[in-house]
Formats: structure tokens, C-alpha cells, sequence
């Protein structure tokens, strides 16, 4: 693959955004772009820029992954979403790919899940 896949992050987590971060960036063809704590900021960002994968958290402040999910819907550059979640509930992975989101990956999960996420939805 030789285009650059970029990656926001948004977790209420600065440790699991900088794991994350730290994971993906010893991949060639993946960069990280930006990261935000809160849902209001990703929606602030994705106003003003965009990227290919968005890594969402659920359990998020001021506003919770799933209505970044339907925020972002209308987005005209609506990137490919990943939620990454403490909960694996099966009806909450349900919900979010019914939403819109591509993949779904437990933050219990190893690294290399979300890097072979982030490559199967880029």
C-alpha cells in the first residue's frame, strides 16, 4: 500500500490516545493527525479538517461516541470509523455498525487489532 492513511483519535484516555498513537505510528503508511478528549471536539475538528479513519471512543465527555456517530453522518468528508471500546456488549457493536461505523475493536484487544482495523476500513 503507498498511500498514506491518516488516523484521528478520540478517547477521554490521554494514556490510551498516546498507546494508540505510539502503535500506529511505527506503521509506514499510517499517521496520525490529531486527537481529541471529548466528543465536542472531534465534532469542532472534523469542521475544519478531515482524515481516513476516525478511532472512537464510546464513554466520552460533553458528548458520547454514539452521538459523534450521528453527527458525523451528515459530514461531507465523513472519515471510516472505528470505535474502540471498553464495552464489547454484543447489541452496543450492533448498534454502532447499524450507525455506520466500519469496525469495532475492545480496548482489551492487543495493538495489532487496530492496526489491521485501521488498514481493512482505509
Amino acid at each position: 500500500m503507498d498511500k498514506m492513511i491518516t488516523v484521528h483519535i478520540a478517547d477521554d484516555h490521554q494514556i490510551l490516545i498516546d498507546g494508540v498513537k505510539a502503535v500506529l505510528n511505527i506503521e509506514p503508511n499510517i499517521e496520525v493527525v490529531g486527537y481529541s478528549l471529548n466528543g465536542n471536539e472531534v465534532v469542532a475538528w472534523f469542521k475544519e479538517q478531515s482524515c481516513d479513519v476516525l478511532i472512537l471512543d464510546i464513554n466520552m465527555p460533553e458528548l458520547d461516541g454514539i452521538e459523534v456517530l450521528k453527527k458525523l453522518k451528515q459530514h461531507k468528508n465523513r472519515p471510516e470509523i472505528i470505535v474502540l471500546s471498553s464495552y464489547d456488549d454484543v447489541k452496543l457493536v450492533k448498534e454502532v455498525l447499524q450507525m455506520g461505523a466500519k469496525g469495532f475493536v475492545p480496548k482489551k484487544s492487543a495493538g495489532e487489532h487496530i492496526v489491521n482495523a485501521v488498514y481493512k476500513v482505509a
